[in-house]
């Protein structure tokens, strides 16, 4: 009978131990496969993670062509399109069996090969490739989405399975401690398994939230970035870059104040040319000062200010220097342009700005390289419009500029005059004196012109020693008197020669009136000519009127 039951006993153990291992085993497999579904999804959500990436790196890339045509992005953003149709593939192996993710892949299939074909096209349409990028962001989103709503149900399975298999040894330990004890070496080595792959779970669902938070973060600070390149590109003066320079740098660093300070063209002195302010914490900075007050000016590198690390202050502030503040200065093209100062109201505050250290450098980049683009701009306006020598309008503009006076006139029913001079016996003036002198006479001619005129007058030199003058709604009587004072004004100033020398210059000028002598460009400019003609076979050095000379 013992002999009976200790068989039954055995095979009863053996029978519970077959039957709990098998059930174990089944529940643990189900445990697995849930934790493996989990890492397929988290798999997914970061390949999509990776071709989001590289979507945006064209972007960036291809922003900055299109700012300074740096063959370097065009190839970065190619490489970047080639790294986003392999993301691409690894995402259709990946996600094979997901009916659900097809046409999301097709889609996002589609329009990465089509940035791939307009990155190996020149000129690439910036417009056509800014729209397929966001198709590729709208697919990525969605198939971020699904993935999300997979994560969220594959971990409740894992859960649930996890819960299952805590229920089962629950009751076949109540059911046999002798089975326990027998299976206690097993269901510990289970556990232990089983805790590894939560923690495993738990540390790649962390590591998960803290990606997407930096991601969100990068998002913020990409979309700042590009309002203030977009807001930057729109400006058409310095004071517009600067005021909105700031604005955004404020908008990227909140808790901080500054000032952005520029170089004036003699580069002697520093000028405040725009501030920012958040509560609580204003800019302190002079408007004016020596460049070598800055520490980051005479460093050429960014220079931080904090208590305990850095205690020299620059010398450029209105009150008692702040405690935390940075100076970076402001570089395109290897020139310094000015510096901006960045005041940190706490630590938090400078946290901040070391986090964004990277956004912040290409901000103040894009700005610099505003600042620098619209001024050769405007020195390239200057030069195609200006005559070199004297600094007056030349010829090209004179003809512009008169016909829309002419046509202001004409639809006022306003008088309008035309000035032409010439320097007297300048050929002579030439061989006496060298020619050097003679360009003195000349830029001394433009100076007392540019002096004696009205702001809406324009001056030009029309060619050689000649000059030709319109005055807009003037009447024939104060074109007179006002010719008469430009003549006494040149004669009465002598050139200096060096030396000790001057020289005596004097001009003859003809004066033509629209409407009367005409209302053409061509004939009023004619009719000066002939005036002008006049006065000098006249004697020179006097002022003679069309209507006179005729």
């Amino acid at each position: 009978m013992p002999t009976v039951l200790i068989l039954v006993a055995a095979l009863g153990s053996a029978a519970l131990t077959l039957g709990e291992g098998s059930l174990l085993y089944r529940n643990t497999r189900r445990v697995v496969a849930a934790n493996q579904w989990v890492a397929h999804t988290q798999e997914v959500l970061t390949s999509i993670q990776s071709a989001t990436l590289y979507v945006e790196r064209v972007e960036s890339a291809m922003s900055i062509y299109d700012i300074n045509a740096d063959d370097d992005q065009l190839d970065a953003a190619r490489v970047n399109a080639v790294r986003l149709n392999s993301s691409v593939a690894h995402l259709r192996a990946l996600t094979h069996d997901n009916s659900m993710q097809s046409k999301n892949l097709a889609d996002l299939d589609a329009c990465s090969a089509q940035i791939g074909r307009r990155l190996r096209e020149l000129p690439v349409l910036k417009g056509a490739l800014r729209s397929d990028a966001m198709l590729c962001h709208s697919a990525l989103q969605l198939m971020t989405e699904h993935e999300q709503r997979l994560l969220e149900q594959r971990n409740a399975d894992s859960r649930q399975q996890s819960q299952s298999q805590m229920l089962t040894e629950i009751s076949v330990c109540g059911v046999s401690l002798i089975g326990f004890f027998i299976l206690f070496a097993f269901l510990y080595r289970d556990s232990r398994s089983r805790s590894r792959a939560s923690l495993q779970v738990s540390t790649a669902n962390a590591n998960l939230a803290h990606t997407v938070e930096i991601m969100e973060a990068h998002a913020i600070q990409a979309r700042l970035l590009a309002d203030a390149r977009h807001e930057l590109q729109l400006c058409t003066t310095t004071d517009q870059i600067y005021m909105s320079a700031a604005m955004h740098l404020g908008r990227l660093l909140p808790g901080t104040a500054g000032a952005f300070c520029m170089l004036n063209s003699s580069r002697n002195f520093m000028e405040s040319c725009a501030t920012w302010h958040t509560e609580g914490l204003a800019s302190v900075m002079l408007d004016i000062f020596d460049p070598q007050a800055c520490c980051g000016i005479r460093a050429g590198s960014q220079r931080w200010r904090r208590p305990e690390v850095a205690e020299l202050d620059c010398r450029h502030f209105t009150t008692t220097p702040p405690d935390r503040y940075v100076c970076m200065p402001l570089m395109a093209h290897g020139e310094t342009l000015g510096t901006v100062c960045i005041q940190c109201v706490n630590d938090e505050a400078v946290a901040l700005v070391e986090k964004r250290s990277d956004s912040l450098q290409q901000f103040i980049q894009l700005t610099a390289m505003a600042v620098a683009s619209l001024r050769l701009r405007t020195r390239l306006e200057n030069q195609s419009i200006r005559d070199a020598l004297t600094g007056l309008f030349n010829r090209h503009f004179l003809q512009i500029a008169f016909d829309r006076e002419l046509a202001r006139a004409t639809r006022r029913h306003n008088t309008l005059a035309v000035f032409m001079l010439d320097v007297d016996h300048f050929k002579r003036f030439n061989d006496q004196h060298g020619h050097a002198a003679g360009d003195a006479a000349l830029k001394h001619v433009a100076g007392i012109l540019s002096a004696q005129v009205r702001t809406e007058d324009i001056v030009c030199r029309y060619g050689g020693e000649e000059f030709v003058v319109i005055l807009p709604e003037m009447s024939p009587e104060s074109a007179g008197e006002r010719a008469e004072s430009i003549r006494r004004a040149i004669g009465e100033v002598r050139v200096d020669l060096g030396s000790g020398h001057t020289a005596e210059v004097t001009v003859s000028i003809g004066i033509a009136i629209f409407p009367r002598e005409g209302e053409r460009q061509e004939d009023l400019l004619r009719e000066a000519d002939k005036a002008l003609y006049a006065a000098k076979h006249t004697g020179r050095n006097r002022v003679v009127a069309a209507a006179a000379s005729a």
